[in-house]
């Protein structure tokens, strides 16, 4: 152990029981932090002078020390060692034959966790099982959420697919942003198939994965993160789709829909490589599930609120064009509607003040006959084609001659051009 002032060597427990020495300064267990901390200065000495007392074994072993919670004896090699709970702590009556256990590696090497779990406060054990309780419910129903969603998504595409008449490019779209959710379900489930159990966990139980757990698990996480990024991109195509059948006339649609497919496939590429580089480089832990550095998290999280801000200001523009739209065709509709409805004003307004008026002299039917009869006299018809003027009588001599069923469609017998000619001089003439 390294020599020096007490305080450097009671920093790492400070750190690790900040808990334990709380609730010591409150006096429910007898002790102050004062009383705790020299009551595990004698128990760290002990441990020294006990090790230093006993002769390493011959051989490979894990070697003898005190990791600041508990002291540890020489331990062979591939075992499990334990140690009794530490005599310091102030809950130490409740927990005299719980024991605290550690492996020792092949290479002579204790593990990187311990498992002082019988060794902690009973009341504290309570509140960890309640907490992994409801971390458990929750995660069984995300899980059914989103499995039902898996299989309603894939039946909406297998419609979509199917079906011919449904193939144009608003669908396209719409089978996109399907696969985008459907592959974010599929890499949420499979990423808690990878990932131990829901914590908390008492003490430094917590489960550790291997390499190639590990590696499958940054997959899946990279996976999610990636489809998370592309759900958000495929609405913003959804939008801008949208407000291009509103605005723009013409163009390609096969050109356009490309251009779509590189946004919405593309640009969450463009965010999530570089969160993966930073995040290996800098916070590289476990399944990356964890965001314990913030400004790593926002490597992500910025370009969704950025998307998002833009959907909801498309979403504004196409209110906005809609709204003029309607109003134009309102004020562009047809003048026989602008009377017919007045005329109804009209005719229900000159109803009622006849009903008025004539009510004490019992005459109201008969007000109420002509006001209909004055209405259907101002009710106007609506517009029709234009007819031609009725052409005036003519007489024999300018009548056509009628041609017979013989004669065909269109066809003029022999000399109706002479004759034509001599109507129209003697149309003239007259």
């Amino acid at each position: 152990m390294p020599n020096g002032p007490p305080w450097q060597l009671f920093l790492p427990l400070l750190w690790s029981w900040g808990p334990l020495l709380r609730r010591a300064e409150t006096g429910s267990v007898g002790q102050t932090a004062g009383e705790l901390y020299q009551r595990w200065e004698r128990y760290r000495r002990e441990c020294r002078e006990t090790l230093e007392a006993v002769d390493p074994p011959a051989g490979l072993a894990c070697n003898g020390s005190f990791d600041m919670y508990v002291c540890w004896d020489y331990a062979a090699p591939n075992a499990t060692a334990r140690a009794s709970c530490p005599w310091y702590l102030p809950w130490h009556s409740h927990v005299a034959t719980g024991f605290v256990l550690r492996h020792c590696g092949s290479d002579g090497q204790w593990g990187p966790w311990r498992d002082h779990s019988q060794c902690e406060d009973p009341e504290k054990n309570g509140a960890f099982q309640d907490q992994r309780l409801i971390l458990e419910r929750l995660q069984v129903m995300y899980t059914v959420g989103y499995s039902v969603s898996l299989a309603t998504l894939l039946l909406a595409l297998l419609i979509l697919s199917f079906f011919r008449r449904l193939r144009c490019t608003r669908n396209y779209i719409h089978i996109n942003l399907f696969t985008s959710f459907m592959l974010r379900a599929a890499a949420i489930l499979t990423r808690d198939r990878l990932l131990p159990p829901p914590g908390p966990y008492p003490g430094d139980q917590a489960p550790v994965l291997w390499k190639p757990a590990l590696a499958a698990c940054r997959t899946a996480q990279i996976v999610t993160q990636y489809c998370v990024g592309a759900n958000y991109t495929w609405l913003l195509v959804e939008g801008v789709y949208l407000h291009s059948l509103l605005v723009l006339v013409g163009g390609s649609e096969g050109g356009h829909f490309r251009c779509y497919v590189f946004l919405g496939w593309g640009a969450p590429a463009l965010f999530v490589i570089p969160w993966v580089i930073v995040r290996y480089l800098y916070e590289n832990t476990q399944c990356w599930e964890r965001n314990e550095v913030k400004a790593i998290w926002w490597i992500i999280r910025t370009p969704i609120l950025v998307t998002i801000s833009i959907n909801f200001l498309i979403f504004i523009r196409i209110l906005g064009i809609l709204v003029s739209k309607l109003r134009t065709r309102q004020m562009r509709c047809p003048d026989y509607r602008l009377r017919a409805s007045w005329s109804a004003w009209s005719t229900a307004l000159s109803t009622r003040r006849c009903r008025r008026r004539s009510a004490a002299a019992g005459i109201a039917v008969a007000c109420a006959t002509a006001s209909v009869r004055s209405g259907a006299s101002h009710r106007s018809a609506p517009p029709g084609p234009r007819r031609r003027a009725q052409a005036p009588a003519r007489s024999p001599l300018t009548a056509p001659r009628p041609w017979g069923p013989s004669q065909g469609l269109g066809m003029r017998p022999a000399g109706a051009w002479k004759v034509t000619a001599r109507q129209r001089s003697i149309r003239v003439s007259t």
